[in-house]
This record gives C-alpha cells, structure tokens and sequence, in this order.
C-alpha cells in the first residue's frame, strides 16, 4: 500500500514536473512573442519617425516651391501693372496734350470766324 501511494505519489510528482516544464516552456516561447512583438513596435514606429520626418521634410520642400512660385508670379503681376501704370499716364498726358491743342485750335478757330464776321460786316457796311 505503501508502494503503491509512493509510485502514485511518483507519478503525480513526475506529472507536475512535466507540467511545470510545460507551463515553464510555454511561458518562455509566450516571452519571446511578446519580446518579439514589442521589438516589432519599436521597429513600427522608428519607420514611423524617419516616414514622418521625411514627409516634413518633403512638405517644406513643396511649400517653399509653392511660395517661390507664387512669388514670382505676383513680382510679374506687379511689373505688368506698373508698366500698364506707366501707358495710362502716358495715355493721359496725351490726351491731356490733346485736349489742350484742341482748345488752342477751337480758340484760334473762333478768333478767325470772329475776324471773317468782322471782315464781312465791314464788307456789308461798304457795300451799303
């Protein structure tokens, strides 16, 4: 009866022990996947950062191309407006001459048909 309690006791003791060396071997590989996965976390996000990084910095790059380009075409905007600035003015200084050699022929034309109606009156008055 002994015997039997021993080699029950034994085997129950081998039992746990192959048990424990499964849970243990268990627990090692469980380790391992969470060591791998938390290693696979930290690689995720490294490329996370260099991505992110390089986004920014491809980013700054279009902003820049962006604000140099639409410099450039408000600096041609401005430099067509100051030319087409510059024809107005000159647009209205002729006019202006204009206006003005139209006001001296207009007086100069006057001045003669006053000096022809004089004439003709006078001519009238003769002939009377």
């Amino acid at each position: 009866m002994i015997d039997n309690q021993i080699q029950q006791f034994d085997t129950t003791h081998r039992s746990v022990k192959r048990t424990q060396e499964d849970v243990e071997a268990v627990s090692e590989r469980v380790e391992r996947r969470v060591n791998e996965l938390m290693e696979m976390q930290r690689l995720n996000e490294d490329r996370f950062r260099q991505e992110w990084v390089t986004f920014k910095a491809d980013d700054q790059k279009r902003w820049t191309n962006y604000t140099l380009s639409q410099e450039e075409a408000q600096s041609e905007i401005n430099r067509k407006f100051d030319r087409l600035t510059e024809r107005v003015t000159i647009l209205e200084d002729s006019d202006q001459a204009l206006h003005d050699t139209m006001s001296y022929t207009r007086e100069l034309t006057d001045k003669r048909i006053n000096t022809l109606l004089a004439l003709v009156n006078d001519w009238a008055s003769e002939i009377d």
